[in-house]
C-alpha cells in the first residue's frame, strides 16, 4: 500500500479499505487493509495491521513451470514416458534449485531430465516476457492472433541430453490459457477469496474502495 501511496487515488487523504496483491517472481501476497482517515496506514492500533492476509508460493517461477509442464506433455507422445516424467516433477519441487552436484547422484535419466527441464524453464522465461509485452489488450476475449508467439526449444526425448533438438510454438493464447487455468483458476483465485471472506466479520459490510497491484 506504501509503495502506490502517491498515486492520485491514494493521496485525496481519504479513507480507504484496500485490496493489495503482489504477484512476484516467487510467492502471491494478499491483504485486506483499512487506512486511517488520513488514507495512510497507522502505525498502533486497528490500522496497524490487515484484516486479512494470504500468501502462498506461487510466482512468475510458477508460472514458467505450468507452461513448461503444457509444452512437455503435448511433446511426449509415449505413455510410459509420459507417466515417468509426472512422477520426476512431482519429485523435484524446484528444478532451479538444483545443484550439479546433487543432479551427479541422480540415475541418467533422471540427471538429463532435470537438466533438459531447466533449460526448457530458462527458454520459457524469455519467450513469457516477450510474449507478454506483445499483449496490448488483457481482456479474456481479447483476440491475440496478432500478439508475438515465440518457438522453444525441446528435446526430442526428455530423458536423454543429447537427444534432437526441434521447437514448438508458444502463442499468447496458450500462454493465457495455462495462467488461467492452471494459475488463477487453482491456486490465486482461492488465496484472495479466502483473504476476503477472512476480512468480511471485520469489514461490516463496508466495501473494499480500491484495489492495488503491485509486483513483476
Amino acid at each position: 500500500y506504501r509503495y502506490g501511496y502517491r498515486h492520485p487515488l491514494l493521496s485525496q487523504q481519504g479513507k480507504h479499505i484496500a485490496l493489495v496483491m503482489d504477484f512476484g517472481g516467487g510467492t502471491f501476497d494478499v491483504s485486506i487493509i483499512e487506512t486511517t482517515k488520513d488514507g495512510d496506514i497507522s502505525h498502533s492500533g486497528r490500522n496497524s495491521r490487515p484484516l486479512a492476509a494470504k500468501s502462498i508460493p506461487v510466482g512468475g517461477y510458477f508460472v514458467n513451470r505450468m507452461i513448461a509442464e503444457d509444452l512437455l506433455f503435448e511433446s511426449i507422445k509415449d505413455k510410459k514416458k509420459k507417466k515417468f516424467a509426472r512422477e520426476m516433477l512431482k519429485r523435484i519441487h524446484s528444478f532451479e534449485g538444483i545443484t550439479d552436484a546433487e543432479a551427479g547422484f541422480a540415475p541418467d535419466q533422471e540427471k538429463d531430465f532435470a537438466q533438459n527441464f531447466r533449460e526448457l524453464l530458462r527458454d520459457i522465461e524469455g519467450a513469457k516476457i516477450r510474449i507478454c509485452k506483445s499483449i496490448s489488450n488483457w481482456n479474456l476475449n481479447s483476440d491475440l492472433s496478432r500478439s508475438v508467439s515465440h518457438l522453444v526449444p525441446l528435446r526430442s526425448d526428455p530423458f536423454d541430453a543429447e537427444s534432437k533438438v526441434y521447437e514448438i510454438s508458444l502463442t499468447a493464447d496458450r500462454l493465457r490459457k495455462v495462467f488461467v487455468e492452471t494459475v488463477w483458476n487453482n491456486r490465486l483465485r482461492d488465496a484472495i477469496l479466502r483473504a476476503v471472506n477472512r476480512a468480511k466479520t471485520e469489514l461490516k459490510n463496508k466495501p473494499i474502495s480500491v484495489v492495488l497491484l503491485s509486483g513483476g
